[in-house]
């Protein structure tokens, strides 16, 4: 062979080595990019994820505080109800006070006149006359004819006047 088919050869030998780290050179930088342009889509994948997760850790937080404000309504209706129960117990213990003075009232008009009585509504001292065994008031019955009430209703003096 001669010089200069060595001489060829070596250029094609030289170019050959160009092209093929070339190639090298563009494969790594197609690969870099390929990796680079990955690398992008999971950062963006993960920042969706970490938005995703904190709105639902918010989510989660307000649901909590809206527990909690439940909850506490609901504490605040049992105290709101246990409040009604002690007042209306007050008042039922007032009411039957009023009504024993109202029976002791009634009692007290039997002793001084134990005539027929007025018609009136006393409705808790006529339960109260019943269950001590007196007769309730406008009723007649266990007594003889000659002391039952006449049709109408005796009608109490006119302070003002004195008359019946």
């Amino acid at each position: 062979m001669t010089t200069m088919q060595w001489i060829w050869i070596i250029i094609g030998i030289v170019v050959l080595l160009i092209v093929v780290g070339f190639l090298v050179t563009l494969g790594r930088r197609q690969s870099r990019a390929r990796m680079e342009q990955r690398n992008q889509e999971d950062r963006e994948h993960a920042a969706r994820l970490r938005d995703e997760a904190r709105d639902a850790g918010l989510d989660a937080r307000e649901n909590q505080a809206a527990a909690d404000r439940k909850r506490a309504a609901a504490e605040q209706a049992a105290v709101d109800a246990e409040r009604l129960k002690i007042e209306s117990e007050r008042e039922r213990a007032a009411a039957a006070d009023r009504a024993a003075e109202a029976a002791d009232r009634l009692r007290q008009a039997e002793a001084v006149d134990p005539g027929p009585r007025e018609s009136a509504d006393l409705s808790g001292a006529e339960s109260l006359d019943t269950a001590a065994g007196t007769a309730p008031a406008g009723r007649d019955e266990g007594r003889p004819p000659a002391e039952q009430s006449p049709a109408e209703p005796r009608t109490a003096p006119d302070r003002e006047t004195g008359s019946a």
